[in-house]
């Protein structure tokens, strides 16, 4: 029904919404998340919409795979993007990011900026 309002309209109603709650609305309506970015940041890097994947719809950072209690965090300085005063790290799918332990933990090159970075295996009993 809101879908036939101008997208303007449809960004002042989303302004009401805290940001996390919308997570129903982006799934009901992937024309919806293009209008949710636009009311967070006037131009959206591919980057930021990778991390708004993973925070609002829980997919990982590098595919639109649905993140499960087993995911990868990949924690880089350089990477995080700051969300509501909060530290935001990329998170990716075992699929994306294969580990040789679900909870391991190592350092190597971050794949997004090339520093130094902590891989984090996520588990739901970690």
């Amino acid at each position: 029904m809101y879908l036939n309002l101008p997208e303007e309209v449809r960004i002042k109603i989303f302004s009401f919404i805290p940001i996390t709650q919308t997570k129903e609305i982006l799934e009901s309506n992937l024309e919806n998340k293009d209008v949710l970015f636009k009311l967070i940041c006037d131009e959206v890097t591919q980057y930021q919409q990778n991390v708004f994947r993973n925070l609002l719809l829980s997919q990982c950072f590098s595919c639109e795979n649905k993140l499960t209690p087993h995911r990868i965090i990949n924690v880089c300085s350089y990477c995080k993007f700051i969300f509501q005063n909060k530290e935001i790290y990329p998170v990716y799918c075992l699929q994306c990011y294969p580990l040789k332990n679900p909870r391991d933990f190592i350092f190597k090159n971050c794949r997004i900026c090339d520093h130094f970075s902590a891989i984090i295996g996520i588990t739901d009993y970690s």
